[in-house]
C-alpha cells in the first residue's frame, strides 16, 4: 500500500475547479433539471483511512455523527462510502453556498477531508470537480 497523504485541495482549488465543471455541465440539456450530486468526502491521514478500513465499525462511530449534519442541510450521508448525495441543478450561487459549507464542516470532523463533487446526470457520464480522478463503471 502507498504511504503517501492523500491530494487534499485548498477551498480555492474547490471553487475554481467547480466554476470549470458548471460550465461543462451549462453545456448539457439535462443540466435544466435537477440531477444527481455526489460529494466525496475521505479520511484526511493515511493512518486514518487504515482504521477505516480495519476497525470494525470504525467508519460509523467516527462519522456517523456528521449523517445529522449533512441531513440537516439536505444531503444523505453514506457513512460506509463517504459520500453525500443531493438532487439539484449546480449554478455558480449554489456552489459559492454549498462547497464553503461542506469544506468547513469537513474540517471539523474527525480528520474528515471534502474531496469534492460529481454532477451524475441519468444516462450520461459524470462531470467532476474531484481531487481525484472519477472512473465512470456505468
Amino acid at each position: 500500500m502507498d504511504d503517501a497523504e492523500p491530494i487534499t485541495w485548498s477551498l480555492d482549488d474547490h471553487l475554481q475547479r467547480g466554476r470549470e465543471a458548471i460550465r461543462l455541465i451549462a453545456g448539457d440539456p439535462r443540466s435544466l433539471e435537477a440531477q444527481l450530486v455526489c460529494h466525496h468526502f475521505s479520511a484526511g491521514s493515511r493512518r486514518e483511512a487504515d482504521r477505516i478500513l480495519v476497525e470494525d465499525g470504525y467508519a460509523e462511530r467516527a462519522y456517523g455523527p456528521v449523517r445529522a449534519l449533512l441531513a440537516a442541510r439536505g444531503l444523505d450521508y453514506l457513512v460506509d462510502r463517504q459520500e453525500a448525495w443531493e438532487r439539484c441543478i449546480p449554478t455558480l450561487q449554489w456552489l459559492e453556498t454549498r462547497i464553503p459549507e461542506l469544506f468547513a464542516l469537513a474540517a471539523t470532523h474527525n480528520q474528515l477531508v471534502y474531496d469534492g463533487w460529481t454532477w451524475e446526470p441519468e444516462n450520461g457520464q459524470p462531470i467532476a470537480a474531484c481531487a481525484f480522478p472519477v472512473i465512470n463503471n456505468r
